[in-house]
């Protein structure tokens, strides 16, 4: 439980096909961590993953926060999960919270592949792609049970891109948000350039030309700066 002067720290993975992600399950007092599937819709895809734990099976939400059913009938058994995401609104996230099953500091990888075969970690590319954000206590704080709504939209570049303090080139640099690491969006606004800015923390805006948006980014409010 959260207290004045805590925070809450949101840990973001990207998961594309032929990649891995690997961490340690956080406690979920202070930390909410979702690791993020960059799929095309109307897929199939495969979930696997390795931890500490046995029979354990690692569940997948749709964009709207409700569960995917696997398509296999033994996931914890098997140790993957294969979905099929047709008709479901992305984007698609899998929330990795501790749990009896899945106990506070156990490790694990998960993988990513096309169709209904999984993907040995030996064989995917570690995936550099995500976002830590911190949000102090009396804010809007996402919980887990509301995760869908942080995985709407974010931003990516192959290469470093420029932040600004306000949505403009007329606001103060504001350091660079990193070539390869995703962004969450929580906001936009329209510049007096007449681009659109991205609002991906309190204070830090990136425009939209120079960035890939994934996710349902049509959605996003309006804000000011």
């Amino acid at each position: 439980m959260l207290e004045d002067g805590d925070t809450l720290v949101r840990n973001e993975a990207v998961l594309a096909p032929g990649f891995s992600v690997a961490g340690v399950v956080q406690s979920p007092d202070d930390t909410l961590s979702i690791v993020t599937l960059d799929v095309e819709p109307d897929t199939t895809v495969t979930l696997g993953w390795t931890t500490d734990s046995y029979d354990v099976w690692l569940g997948l939400k749709d964009g709207d926060g409700g569960t995917v059913d696997p398509v296999n009938e033994d996931p914890a058994g098997d140790s993957f999960a294969t979905f099929d995401l047709t008709g479901r609104p992305g984007p698609f996230f899998v929330p990795l919270l501790a749990s009896r099953y899945l106990p506070e500091g156990s490790s694990y990888t998960l993988t990513l592949a096309e169709g209904d075969e999984p993907l040995a970690p030996a064989d995917a590319t570690p995936s550099t792609a995500g976002v830590t954000q911190t949000t102090p206590s009396g804010s809007d704080q996402p919980r887990a049970g509301n995760a869908g709504s942080m995985a709407g939209c974010s931003v990516s570049s192959t290469s470093d891109v420029n932040q600004r303090s306000g949505p403009g080139t007329d606001f103060e640099r504001a350091g660079v948000l990193a070539g390869g690491i995703s962004a969450v969006v929580d906001g936009q606004a329209t510049g007096s350039d007449g681009f659109v800015w991205w609002r991906i923390g309190e204070g830090l805006w990136v425009r939209s030309d120079v960035v890939s948006e994934t996710g349902s980014c049509e959605g996003v409010a309006v804000v000011l700066p």
